[in-house]
């Protein structure tokens, strides 16, 4: 018998092939036009098919017919003075502004790195992260794109009954999506990541006030400090089940009496995401996989820390937060 229904919600729904063949063209068009410099191109400054194939040096013939799917699509309109970004197409992809730039660029990536799946399924053998700056760049600030409502709610659940001037530990904080609400809310933070991440975001962040970067490996250790408050924010799924019990044990070293530790995270048991998440692991890194509560209870107990308490980030469970008292 065909199951219908689960995490991921009707199951001939999400198999129609059409339906699936028109939703992931779209996609790989704009994407496509967007890793081409067309749309950064178009976002400078109002131009006709023919002058945009030139000055983006794109075949003219391809161009046409690419200009006609963006339009049918909502990225690009025409206007008197030749073609435009359309409201929704600067929010989603403009280079500055854009709110879906950095996800559409990393999803490409991934929908690449799944081909090459059944290679992983025979070997096991990760196909790794490479040498790509891009990808990595595109990787990180993806996250800073997720659901603002979702981070918002975060933030205030992480941050409610801290001091003012909470000293807050960031761990794994990339872009400082999450720092920035932070230190919105009254905190002063310490983000650490690895040190590609830090050289990657530094130049945005380190003038910001109340922030500290610090370049670290969590697997090898913690810089000395002590916080109110940790915050650990989509990193457990990276990591085997050994370095996060060693990790909740070095977190609960540096975190004070009383105090609080945070895991966003995608839990198998409760969100829908957690099926695709764990396969991306697979794909990219040797161990890791997207946790049930129970796992994390453990560790926490073992670290001395208090039982964790659930929260939803947004109504279709994608994102949970996990509270522990020190």
């Amino acid at each position: 018998m065909q199951p219908t229904e689960g995490l991921q919600g009707d199951w001939r729904r999400r198999h129609d092939p059409k339906a699936l063949r028109d939703a992931v063209t779209e996609f790989l068009i704009v994407s496509g036009a967007l890793r081409s410099g067309l749309i950064d191109q178009v976002a400078e400054r109002p131009y006709d098919v023919r002058a945009l194939a030139r000055v983006a040096g794109l075949d003219r013939r391809v161009t046409e017919r690419v200009v006609r799917a963006l339009v049918a699509y909502g990225v690009l309109m025409h206007t008197p003075m030749g073609l435009a970004l359309t409201k929704a197409g600067k929010e989603a992809y403009h280079e500055v502004h854009g709110r879906q730039r950095h996800t559409t660029l990393a999803a490409t990536r991934t929908m690449r790195a799944l081909f090459d799946l059944p290679k992983v399924l025979e070997s096991g053998a990760p196909l790794g992260l490479g040498d790509d700056p891009a990808g990595l760049r595109d990787w990180i600030y993806a996250q800073a794109e997720r659901d603002p409502k979702a981070m918002d709610a975060a933030a205030e659940a992480f941050m409610e009954g801290l001091p003012e001037g909470a000293k807050v530990f960031d761990l794994g904080g990339g872009p400082g999506h999450m720092a920035r609400r932070f230190l919105d809310r009254g905190a002063v933070v310490t983000l650490a990541d690895l040190p590609q991440v830090i050289e990657l975001v530094r130049s945005g962040l380190e003038a910001t006030q109340g922030l500290r970067l610090v370049a670290t490996d969590v697997t090898a250790g913690l810089p000395e400090g002590t916080y109110d408050a940790v915050y650990m924010g989509n990193l457990n799924i990276l990591l085997p089940a050994e370095e996060n019990l060693k990790l909740f044990g070095r977190v609960k070293d540096h975190v004070a009496e009383g105090g609080r530790v945070a895991v966003q995270t995608a839990l198998r048991d409760r969100s829908p995401d957690a099926v695709w998440l764990a396969v991306m692991n697979a794909l990219y890194v040797e161990a890791g996989d997207s946790w049930p509560l129970e796992r994390y209870a453990e560790w926490a107990e073992a670290a001395g820390l208090g039982a964790p308490e659930v929260l939803d980030l947004d109504e279709a469970k994608r994102q949970q937060l996990l509270l522990f008292q020190a």
